[in-house]
């Protein structure tokens, strides 16, 4: 899914949703309300400050990397070129 353009971070939020599991129900309504709290942000806050907030609520709940699915949506996020 990397490409050259800017992906706006509450279209890809979905993406990550789908990698994480069902039972992981903190991070996944942390997603979802920050995606439904963020809906009006100007466009280019949502291709480029938001990612670090979105990594921010990653970091919080994935680490360690210690199953096959944090892998998986770590490098996922990182593949749009988020990883910094």
């Amino acid at each position: 899914m990397a490409t050259n353009e800017p992906v706006d971070i509450l279209d890809f939020i979905p993406v990550l949703l789908e990698i994480i599991p069902e039972d992981q129900e903190s991070l996944r309504k942390t997603l979802i309300k920050y995606k439904g709290d963020k809906w009006n942000q100007a466009p280019e806050l949502r291709v480029g400050l938001l990612w670090g907030e979105v990594k921010n609520i990653l970091q919080n709940h994935v680490l360690p990397i210690d199953a096959d699915w944090k892998t998986k949506l770590v490098a996922s996020f990182n593949s749009q070129g988020r990883s910094s």
